[in-house]
């Protein structure tokens, strides 16, 4: 067999010409070119470690004499948020983590790794994406400490400026162990990546990209062992919360982002008591994911925004991208991603951090700039990674976000062990198409045999051809696209191994592609007017607030039986007519039970035979069709695609 790596371009081929669409990228642009090809994004968030995005903007805006800062949103007073666990990006961040370290000897830079032993004729070059108040250092014997200072702010490094450092201006810091803190105190300036004639070729991305940076340089006169080092970005960490400092633009009366001493005395607004408008950048402490930590983008500032705007330009024309989908479209401003202990006021828009007035005010900014995102590139198309999020029932979602949006996706949104009561909960999709919008549905396998089952063959299979017909329930013809998926939300077309498939090595996008069963053409769906099918809400208030949707959402689905609720078992079937077959899932009100998985014999005596309204073939996993009937025998959570006779 080849090895991976020489199959990986045949792969990538074979899903540009598998694929009408394809979220994230397929590696080349050539590539992308052949397909409609929406890349990955993520406007509410920039990073607290700067990256190629972060680099890019800051540059942009420093060259234009605007401070980068107008890209992020502030707190505007001291503000306590509350958290559950931490991700250990966010940690690393809290803790000082400096952007980069680099060691300096004569003329050479060298990328610098703790712990590391500093010879007298070396120095320690500590570089950070944002200021700092403070560094925590082993030893400030015969310690020498200087910041980079340029001409103009955003340039190269000119000079040097020395720090005196006084005892007063030394604590021991409980938080950094046994190190020593040393104050600043001084204004950082930004400068980017170069010493004379020395580009910083250090290989991190946003240094190579000439990001304006902030840098101090370390020396000491007697040898030196360092174990670790770390900078105060002025957050504090306190049991299980976070404090922001606030920020108040209007304290700040020459807009550089900074209050001297003279500013600092005088603020307007004393609740904002953050020396730098970097301190009090809003992080959704306790709520990202695994190795990752965020700040949230500010879109009231229109420099900002249009910066953000040729950042996406550039991006997606670089990669030959028709668009992106942003995703996490439940993560604003409100109580799922803030929890607030004290303050909580914002210094770019009305409304208290972990509210829902907050949440719909920046709902209404962003929507405002997607929209102008889409104006300024022609035939681009924005998508939305909402998951099962329901657009009308959720508070924090204003129906100019939900317009501007032009494809949905629906994350892992049907999986092969879902009740009746949630496909009948899932009205907005059709919705959604009502407004002429397109949608990529995906099935997963969680909660499914396979998950029960891993090795087992015939799991995977049944899992994946029902989650097939759960698609075929929601299919409609030019605005509907599927993916089939795993238990995971990682994707691509990387080998399988024992945890994902019954075997390993074999390419995931292939695999999980009943692509035998599509070869098989159902038609068109019958959208027929005498459906004995009715939606489900949640109460008397939301039905008379989406009643007039449910009008448009008319999917045709039918229950195989005349009156469903005097159906002899506890499990029922939904159904839906194709021009050339139908689809069936027999299923029960609430999700199965995974015991119901490891049970094979219990399972199976739960089958029932169900009447057609027809004679049908049933499509098997290979493309092979079962002899002609008027009937069928599911088992519970046992989805089904059916030929007619004359197919």
């Amino acid at each position: 067999m080849a090895s991976w790596g020489s199959r990986a371009k045949e792969i990538q081929q074979w899903e540009a010409q598998n694929s009408d669409i394809v979220f994230g990228s397929l590696g080349t642009p050539e590539l992308n070119k052949q397909t409609t090809a929406l890349g990955y994004m993520y406007s509410q968030k920039l990073d607290c470690f700067a990256g190629e995005q972060e680099a890019w903007l800051h540059r942009q805006l420093w060259q234009q004499g605007i401070n980068p800062e107008h890209l992020y949103l502030h707190a505007a007073q001291e503000t306590h948020l509350a958290y559950d666990n931490l991700s250990a990006k966010a940690l690393q961040f809290l803790d000082g983590e400096p952007l980069h370290m680099m060691v300096k000897k004569g003329t050479v830079l060298q990328t610098a790794r703790l712990p590391l032993t500093l010879s007298i004729d070396e120095e320690l070059i500590v570089v950070t994406s944002q200021p700092f108040l403070a560094i925590n250092v082993p030893s400030i014997d015969t310690l020498s400490i200087s910041l980079a200072k340029p001409d103009k702010i955003g340039a190269p490094i000119t000079t040097w400026q020395s720090l005196v450092i006084d005892k007063s201006d030394v604590s021991s810091n409980s938080d950094a162990g046994s190190l020593l803190q040393v104050a600043t105190k001084k204004q950082m300036q930004a400068v980017t990546p170069w010493l004379g004639e020395y580009h910083f070729n250090t290989g991190h991305r946003a240094l190579d990209l000439d990001m304006p940076v902030y840098m101090a340089r370390l020396s000491w006169s007697t040898p030196q062992t360092i174990d670790a080092l770390s900078v105060d970005y002025g957050l504090r960490q306190e049991a299980k919360h976070v404090v922001i400092p606030g920020w108040d633009w209007r304290n700040d009366a020459n807009g550089d982002g900074y209050l001297d001493d003279n500013e600092y005395r005088q603020r307007t607004n004393s609740k904002a008591q953050a020396r730098y408008a970097s301190q009090a950048r809003l992080i959704p402490i306790g709520n990202m994911w695994p190795g990752t930590c965020w700040q949230r983008t500010n879109f009231s500032h229109p420099s900002a925004n249009q910066a953000h705007i040729d950042w996406y330009k550039y991006d997606w024309h670089r990669q030959g991208l028709s668009g992106a989908y942003n995703d996490d479209m439940a993560k604003l401003l409100g109580s799922n991603q803030y929890q607030v202990l004290e303050g909580g006021a914002i210094a770019e828009l009305p409304g208290k951090l972990g509210t829902n007035e907050a949440a719909l005010n920046y709902a209404g900014q962003m929507a405002s700039f997607l929209s102008q995102l889409k104006e300024s590139i022609p035939n681009t198309q924005l998508a939305a990674n909402i998951s099962e999020l329901n657009l009308w029932r959720y508070p924090q979602w204003t129906p100019e976000l939900r317009d501007v949006f032009d494809v949905w996706l629906r994350e892992h949104y049907l999986y092969a062990a879902m009740g009746t009561d949630a496909l009948r909960q899932r009205w907005e999709h059709f919705a959604l198409s009502a407004m002429g919008d397109e949608s990529l549905v995906m099935t997963t396998t969680r909660f499914g045999r396979s998950e029960v089952n891993i090795s087992d063959e015939k799991a995977w299979q049944q899992d994946i051809a029902t989650g097939l017909a759960l698609y075929y329930l929601f299919h409609i013809p030019k605005q509907t696209h599927y993916h089939s998926w795993n238990q995971t939300f990682y994707y691509g077309s990387e080998p399988t191994d024992n945890n994902n498939w019954y075997q390993s090595g074999t390419a995931k996008n292939q695999v999980y592609r009943p692509t035998a069963i599509l070869s098989h053409n159902l038609g068109d769906p019958i959208n027929q007017t005498d459906s004995s099918f009715d939606w489900l809400t949640r109460d008397r208030a939301e039905l008379k607030q989406v009643e007039p949707l449910l009008e448009t959402a008319a999917p045709g689905w039918f229950w195989l039986t005349d009156s469903p609720w005097y159906w002899p078992s506890k499990y029922k079937a939904i159904g839906r007519r194709f021009e050339r077959g139908l689809v069936v899932y027999f299923a029960g009100d609430s999700r199965a039970d995974n015991q119901m998985w490891r049970d094979d014999e219990a399972w199976n005596e739960e089958s029932q035979i169900l009447r057609l309204p027809g004679q049908y073939q049933r499509v098997n996993w290979d493309g092979s069709l079962a002899p002609k009937s008027d009937q069928i025998k599911l088992r519970p959570y046992e989805g089904a695609i059916l030929i007619m006779e004359s197919e």
